[in-house]
């Protein structure tokens, strides 16, 4: 074989390699997928192929050439499937016609016979691209050149033989060889694009699986600083996909100033190998301004021969709704503490404060029964009363905190008069201030139209009985007086005392919970600690403003301040003496079923009063009405039979003047309206005291 033939099938060979670099590029990224316009096209370029094939040929003789176009139409059958093939046999047997030429007609049954061979070999051996393809290359390519071989016989007699032992060696070992060879290249060229495929499919699966479950992903390259955001990744912060660049910065500058340090530590961490897997939780700041917490994770994919990493990837988690339960359940946790440490400072303060008095009143109960000289009696008996009082404040103090705490309070909101309050304020807690030797005086620096106000006056009457509790307690001489001034469109309720004082640092905390300030404390004045708490929360909750003020020398001035809407009416009442002071020629009849109670009201009223009649229920009560007409009648609203407050009701019906004293172990504020709205005078609650029941007793009779 001469020098000439090589570097025809050498060119040939080049031109081939082409081919499978088109088939790389244009066809087997998606085979399956290509359209009959792309088919049409594919069949153009291969039969163009062919036709520069015939171009670059080795020449046997004159007229007779050979090129490696059977190679080409057979593998262009086997890959490219009928359509292109039989495109590219039609356009290189047309040109092969026009070249003319001895071989001319062998050359044209060549092209026929080796593109049907490829397309035959696709059709019937399906599975031909199983592990042994490189055999079922080698065969086909054999098949296709033996028939090449057979073609010979349509040249001219003369050179028949001399082509056949010319061509026969390369035509059967380097042709089905080079079919073999460009084959194999063709399917490694495939698998390389499936690989792709399902790498680029995994790498859409990862992608979705992560942003779907609303993660964004990022993909770094730490040596040039180039990164990928994903859409999510930007969608968290609130930006487009354009407005924020592939660049690391763009996450720098976004980080919380707090959290950059320790962000970047993990990260030089894990790309020292010091940890497995990056992990951190920071703040990136948002396009609105506002900052969302972060669950940043990531790993080295690939380093470079240095083993410094040139790929990055990890994800970013929106863990700010986490992070704001995780901060609730945190002060949760802190309250619940709390809580359970004021639970256990309440109850071991209320231990011993209830012991206390109880300890005095069981002690000097057994004493008084003993003891023979009457001063001594007295003054246990002064004793056993002051704490009983302190036991029944406690008390008070314990139920209205507990209300307080389930929220369980209900306030209201009607008509009544502020003098009228101030007026019933005096006369109870007069007989306190004679106990002590203080002055006690009440105040109204109201106009007339604002006499009348909306608001919940059990309450504000409360508040203002704790200031002046207080006040009595820790003023040992002196004065304490109320005054109501309207302030700035609101009412300013105010107790003040010349008493022991309070440091401007206690202002607050007095208001607190079981607190006792130190002058308190020196003067060992009993009390939960709960009185000027519950007020302040009381004021709070009714929409007002509680506050302290020290006064010099010395006292104090506890205030509150309400926005009292305006109500119809006015009064001129101003705190008299006692509106009805002689009971001495009354009769009152004692609606009582309990032995003991009717006893104490018994012995209490008997030196006081002309007559006394009992009824052990409200029936007894409407029995005896039949025939006695008392001026008074002391009603315990719960009895059997019939309770207190059906008898009311029932009494009302007839006689709308009788004095009624409702008498009650509740001391709810729903409890009195109860009572009014049955229609009784006033209120007294059990235990009952003697001086609040002879007040209340003069009240009811001096509006006869």
């Amino acid at each position: 074989m001469n020098q000439s033939i090589f570097i025809g099938l050498l060119q040939n060979i080049a031109i081939l390699l082409a081919l499978g670099m088109l088939y790389d590029y244009f066809w087997a990224k998606d085979e399956k997928t290509k359209s009959l316009g792309f088919k049409l096209l594919g069949g153009i370029i291969i039969g163009a192929v062919g036709v520069i094939l015939i171009l670059t040929p080795w020449t046997l003789v004159p007229g007779l050439v050979f090129d490696t176009r059977s190679v080409m139409l057979s593998i262009s059958g086997l890959f490219f499937g009928p359509i292109p093939t039989i495109i590219a046999m039609v356009i290189t047997g047309g040109y092969r016609i026009m070249v003319g030429g001895d071989g001319m007609w062998m050359g044209v049954a060549v092209i026929i016979s080796s593109g049907s061979i490829g397309i035959l070999w696709r059709t019937l051996r399906p599975q031909w691209r199983n592990k042994r393809y490189m055999i079922e290359l080698l065969s086909m390519g054999l098949l296709v050149h033996i028939m090449m071989l057979g073609c010979t016989l349509l040249l001219p007699g003369p050179i028949v033989w001399t082509t056949l032992k010319t061509i026969f060696i390369p035509v059967i070992v380097i042709y089905p060889a080079g079919t073999m060879l460009l084959g194999a290249l063709m399917i490694k060229q495939t698998e390389n694009w499936a690989t792709r495929k399902a790498l680029q499919r995994s790498e859409e699966r990862w992608h979705f699986a992560l942003e779907g479950a609303g993660d964004g992903v990022w993909d770094w390259n730490p040596q040039t600083g180039e990164v990928f955001y994903s859409k999510r990744w930007k969608e968290m912060l609130g930006y487009t996909d354009a407005e924020i660049t592939n660049n690391i910065t763009e996450w720098d500058d976004r980080v919380h100033p707090d959290d950059r340090d320790a962000a970047y530590k993990d990260l030089d961490k894990h790309i020292s190998g010091e940890i497995p897997v990056y992990i951190n939780i920071h703040r990136l700041r948002c396009k609105d301004g506002t900052y969302s917490w972060i669950l940043d994770r990531g790993k080295v994919m690939n380093r470079d021969e240095e083993g410094m990493p040139v790929r990055f990837i990890g994800t970013h988690t929106n863990i700010t709704d986490r992070k704001i339960v995780e901060e609730e359940l945190t002060f949760a946790k802190l309250k619940a503490e709390e809580s359970d440490r004021l639970k256990m400072s309440f109850l071991n303060n209320i231990s011993h404060e209830v012991r206390t008095p109880l300890n005095a009143i069981m002690g000097f109960t057994t004493l008084l029964s003993e003891e023979e000289k009457e001063d001594d009696r007295k003054r246990f008996g002064k004793i056993i009363n002051s704490n009983a009082n302190q036991l029944l404040s406690i008390i008070d103090d314990v139920l209205e905190f507990s209300r307080l705490e389930t929220e369980s309070v209900v306030f209201e909101k009607q008509s009544f008069s502020v003098t009228e309050l101030l007026d019933e304020l005096y006369h109870a807690m007069k007989p306190f201030a004679d106990e002590k030797k203080l002055q006690w005086s009440c105040e109204s620096l109201l106009d007339k139209d604002m006499e009348m106000v909306k608001g919940d006056r059990s309450r504000i009457r409360q508040v203002i009985s704790c200031f002046i509790s207080n006040a009595l307690n820790y003023t040992l001489q002196g004065s304490v007086g109320l005054r109501v001034e309207e302030d700035g469109g609101t009412l300013r309720f105010a107790v003040r005392d010349t008493g022991i004082g309070l440091e401007k640092a206690d202002h607050q905390k007095v208001f607190e919970r079981f607190y006792r300030a130190p002058g308190a404390q020196k003067l060992a004045t009993r009390g939960t600690g709960l009185g000027l708490s519950i007020a302040k929360q009381l004021v709070e909750i009714m929409g007002g403003t509680i506050g302290v003020i020290s006064l010099s020398p010395d006292g104090s001035e506890f205030y509150f301040r309400l926005s009292l809407e305006r109500a119809e009416g006015q009064t001129d009442i101003i705190h008299s003496e006692e509106p009805f002071s002689d009971i001495s020629g009354i009769h009152v009849l004692i609606a009582e079923d309990e032995e003991d109670n009717f006893e104490f009201l018994r012995v209490l009223l008997s030196k006081k009063v002309a007559k006394l009649s009992r009824a052990r229920n409200g029936a007894e009560v409407l029995e005896i009405l039949k025939t006695t007409s008392p001026d008074l009648i002391l009603m315990d609203l719960k009895m059997p039979v019939m309770d207190g407050y059906q008898a009311t009701r029932e009494i009302r019906k007839t006689d709308s003047r009788i004095p009624i004293v409702a008498l009650t172990a509740y001391s709810q504020s729903e409890e009195k309206k109860l009572a009014v709205e049955a229609g009784c005078t006033s209120f007294v609650s059990k235990p009952v005291q003697k001086v609040m029941l002879f007040a209340e007793v003069r009240r009811a009779l001096s509006g006869r």
